[in-house]
């Protein structure tokens, strides 16, 4: 018998005894079951229409609130279109600026329960602090966008000298709206007025 045969036949014994000793081997035994598995809830789809929605409507109250506080006693101007338009651009940089907040929270709640469920890593609590710095940056360029638009509806007020108007009727003497000569406001004289305010803010 050459080496080789010899060889052969040293391996298919060795594979019969391996065989042999393993038939009362179940793998079923040695496989994970659902109870081994951990827990990690239900599947839960995130609806973000549904906070898009909210934080627009939000935002459309705390606009409709801020006109109404800097600009209310003078009915005419809150309805001009450019006011309109401008209370629903401005209404729709606040919601984006909510929407934010709202999202970086999330994010963050969501890191926490992986650090919950047994991510430990450096690498998570790496995550975290870089979402935690980014949520008070987010925070702070939210605020610094609203304190600027109540801040133009302020200046807007006094443009269109609604101070002095409100003075006058604390005095005990309500005035109409009136031009620098003195002269009462119309509807088209009070669209001038409005129109120049525009031209002098671009």
């Amino acid at each position: 018998m050459s080496k080789n045969e010899e060889k052969q036949n040293e391996l298919q014994s060795e594979f019969d005894n391996i065989q042999n000793s393993n038939q009362s081997f179940d793998p079923s035994l040695h496989l994970a079951t659902s109870e081994d598995m951990p827990d990690f809830g239900e599947l839960e789809i995130y609806n973000y229409n549904n906070d898009l929605t909210e934080v627009g409507q939000e935002a459309s109250e705390i606009m409709d609130h801020l006109v109404d506080l800097y600009l209310g006693d003078a009915p005419k101007i809150t309805q001009h279109p450019y006011i309109l338009r401008k209370k629903t651009e401005d209404a729709r940089i606040y919601a984006r600026s909510l929407f934010l907040e709202r999202m970086s929270e999330k994010l963050l709640i969501q890191q926490f329960k992986q650090v919950d469920q047994g991510d430990n890593s450096a690498r998570m609590h790496e995550v975290i602090n870089q979402t935690m710095k980014e949520m008070r940056e987010i925070n702070t360029d939210g605020r610094k966008s609203r304190t600027e638009i109540e801040k133009l509806y302020k200046e807007m007020r006094d443009d269109f000298g609604l101070n002095d108007l409100a003075d006058s009727a604390q005095g005990g003497e309500v005035k109409p709206l009136e031009l620098e000569s003195g002269k009462v406001m119309d509807t088209r004289e009070l669209n001038d007025a409005i129109d120049k305010y525009i031209q002098q803010k671009k």
